[in-house]
């Protein structure tokens, strides 16, 4: 999970992981965090102020953990962004 490691360590991104895996299989998993990312990027570049789409089928400890995950890697790439490109 390359998005994940200008946030966290290396220790805390096998952490997610570790605990993703114990719910659910690898695609789910897989697919789960890239829908919640992609929302993510696209609230983080055109803020609308709406409350990101509902992915879940069922919200878990795991389901809100990798919200809060996608939407601080997203911010992170948000003001990486906006620092690099501030004209």
């Amino acid at each position: 999970m390359a998005l994940l490691k200008p946030v966290y360590s290396m220790e805390e991104v096998l952490s997610l992981y570790q605990i993703q895996q114990s719910s659910y299989d690898l695609i789910t998993a897989y697919n789960f965090v890239c829908t919640e990312f992609e929302n993510a990027l696209h609230e983080a570049f055109a803020f609308t102020g709406e409350p990101l789409p509902v992915v879940e089928t069922v919200r878990t400890k795991q389901t809100v953990l990798v919200r809060a995950m996608v939407l601080s890697c997203a911010n992170h790439v948000f003001v990486t962004y906006y620092l690099g490109h501030n004209d």
